[in-house]
């Protein structure tokens, strides 16, 4: 999940004005596991944007209590996080690529479904926006695994999640 020194994911007006970097770290990410998992808001906001463009044979699976897209060999939707870890299961994954939205990543760490986090900070800060989590999550204990420099600005941070 990419986010500013403050934690916001994204600008209040869903913007994301993240580095060439960042995007290009995602995308590698993104065809590393051979999925991504997002919520509703996500999906749209990368459907307008042409965002599914560069995650060609990526498997997206969409988690929207909402079922009217279709079904096909890229494109999923399911009606919870434990559902979109169950249909990776099913496809042989051995890691799930959450990438968010707010609602979703907070339903899936509430959930216990997240085992490990990789955080690139970006060099920014936003006076509002769009935080990581939601508020009515409980406390989490992460454990730093490690981190490293994404270009020359973002620092890419990797959690362990304790249970």
């Amino acid at each position: 999940m990419a986010m500013t020194i403050n934690a916001f994911i994204a600008e209040s007006n869903d913007n994301t004005p993240w580095s060439k970097e960042e995007w290009d770290s995602f995308n590698q990410t993104a065809k590393e596991a051979g999925n991504i998992v997002i919520g509703r808001r996500t999906y749209e906001l990368m459907r307008e944007g042409d965002g599914f463009n560069k995650l060609q044979d990526t498997l997206v699976i969409v988690v929207t209590s909402k079922t009217d897209g279709k079904n096909d060999t890229i494109l999923n939707f399911v009606h919870n996080p434990k559902e979109a870890i169950d249909l990776l299961e099913q496809k042989g994954y051995q890691v799930a690529l959450i990438a968010g939205g707010r609602e979703l990543n907070s339903s899936m760490i509430k959930e216990g479904l997240i085992d490990e986090l990789y955080l690139d900070v970006e060099p920014q800060i936003f006076s509002k926006g769009i935080s990581i989590f939601s508020n009515d999550i409980s406390d989490k204990e992460l454990k730093l695994l490690g981190s490293k420099m994404i270009g020359t600005d973002t620092i890419q941070l990797h959690y362990a999640v304790i249970n």
